[in-house]
């Protein structure tokens, strides 16, 4: 039997066994009509390549237990401090993952896309969950697609882990939402709550440090100016005595010559100016070292944990900075002061 002949005009079909109407509201169905569920964990986390792993097989033993569930896709898109990327489209990819190049992970995107046949509809519905783990500040240009609540917590830096879930049944998406939110707040790290009160009143207790040491600077300042003044008056009184008019206006003219009362004034508004600008940079450096944000770890190569080890050191060393800023920020405050004293209070009228 010979088989019919084609011409370059001729078009293959394929014919399904369903009305158009039928394979529309098929489409449609797939597709779902999705509505979003997100959220942003702020905080510090050590995550390694088992606790990432572990987020995968949170998600996925959940979704299998609810309903007739099929994985279409998972992946992992894994962003270097050099704002390279490398993507990978499935779990056991991630598992055998080694990256050669010595590189600093600083954020995870997971995404996985589920086909959900729910008991109450016809066909099945696509469901998608993403989270992003962001130990660091990344390009724009490369976290922005992943960026799922307000690009405000990313861009500045600030670590932290947020999701988005895609569903079409309300039901499902709370309690996906749930079981992350649950979990995330557990691989957050637990800080004390007066570390945390000194880094969100970081900036306050700069000011507070740099307004003490001004109001205690200007009292020491306004002491010795009256101080000064009162030594000038009793010295003059003393020359005065009962002497003559003309011997006193002597007396006068040469204490206006002397210009005593001019380099009192002029050194000791030189020495409050050096004094201020001190107090300005303790200040800075109090409530720099107070507002220390300690760093996260998204820890998936051999670079990753020697770049782990070396900031947890500087951290600490960062919060002994803070606890030796206050300390020196004091003794310094309280030292100028009494060497501010003594050098004035010493100074004569005549001199």
């Amino acid at each position: 039997m010979n088989k019919p002949s084609t011409t370059s005009s001729e078009q293959l079909a394929i014919t399904l066994p369903c009305s158009f109407e039928d394979f529309g509201d098929f489409v449609r169905s797939l597709l779902g009509k999705p509505q979003s569920i997100t959220n942003f964990f702020g905080g510090q986390f050590d995550l390694n390549r088992e606790a990432i792993e572990g987020f995968y097989h949170l998600i996925n033993d959940r979704v299998k237990q609810q309903n007739r569930v099929k994985l279409e896709m998972f992946s992992i898109r894994i962003v270097y401090d050099d704002a390279s990327t490398v993507e990978l489209n499935s779990f056991e990819t991630l598992k055998e993952y080694i990256e050669v190049r010595p590189l600093v992970s600083k954020a995870a995107h997971l995404t996985w896309e589920y086909l959900v046949k729910f008991e109450d509809r016809e066909s099945p519905e696509k469901q998608q969950i993403n989270v992003s783990i962001v130990a660091d500040s990344l390009p724009s240009r490369f976290d922005a697609p992943h960026i799922w609540v307000g690009p405000a917590y990313f861009e500045h830096g600030s670590p932290g882990i947020g999701y988005r879930i895609n569903h079409t049944a309300r039901s499902w998406g709370s309690d996906i939402d749930a079981l992350l939110s649950s979990h995330i707040r557990s691989v957050l790290l637990t800080v004390p709550v007066w570390k945390r009160r000194v880094r969100e009143w970081g900036p306050n207790i700069g000011l507070g440090t740099f307004i003490a040491l001004f109001l205690s600077g200007l009292f020491t300042w306004l002491h010795l100016r009256n101080e000064f003044w009162i030594k000038s008056q009793a010295a003059l009184r003393e020359a005065f005595g009962k002497s003559t008019l003309e011997r006193k206006l002597d007396v006068l003219g040469d204490f206006i010559a002397t210009g005593a009362s001019d380099r009192f004034t002029s050194t000791l508004n030189s020495v409050a100016v050096v004094g201020g600008i001190v107090a300005v940079a303790l200040s800075i450096w109090v409530g720099i070292s107070a507002s220390h944000i300690p760093p996260s770890f998204v820890t998936l190569t051999r670079k990753s944990e020697e770049y782990r080890t070396d900031r947890q050191k500087a951290s600490q060393n960062r919060f002994t900075m803070f606890l030796a800023s206050v300390i020196f920020a004091i003794i310094t405050g309280i030292a100028g002061n009494w060497l501010f004293l003594v050098y004035f209070q010493n100074w004569a009228p005549s001199s």
